[in-house]
């Protein structure tokens, strides 16, 4: 877990000094930013994310099965959101 919290800190500070650049892009510049900087970097960090709780439950679940269970289909259920979001901008809103 602190591997996850170090990781999201890393991005949140990434973030910062990359904001005012991201500012003064052109339209086409901001989605090329968003389609090959923003959403390959959230899908990465997702299927990370995923990779880490499923692991988490296997090795816990004798002892915290339900609590980690609760937390793996909320995170689905976000996943499920976010992927067809990004496609759809990709594909649809972008093109």
């Amino acid at each position: 877990m602190d591997a996850y919290i170090a990781m999201l800190n890393d991005v949140q500070v990434a973030q910062k000094s990359s904001r005012a650049e991201v500012l003064s892009y052109s339209k086409d510049q901001l989605i090329d930013y968003i389609v090959h900087t923003y959403h390959r970097e959230q899908l990465n960090m997702i299927d990370e994310i995923d990779q880490g709780l499923a692991k988490l439950l296997n090795v816990h679940y004798d002892h915290h099965g339900e609590e980690l269970t609760k937390i793996y289909q909320t995170f689905l259920q976000l996943k499920s959101a976010l992927v067809p979001h990004f496609r759809h901008e990709e594909h649809v809103d972008f093109s």
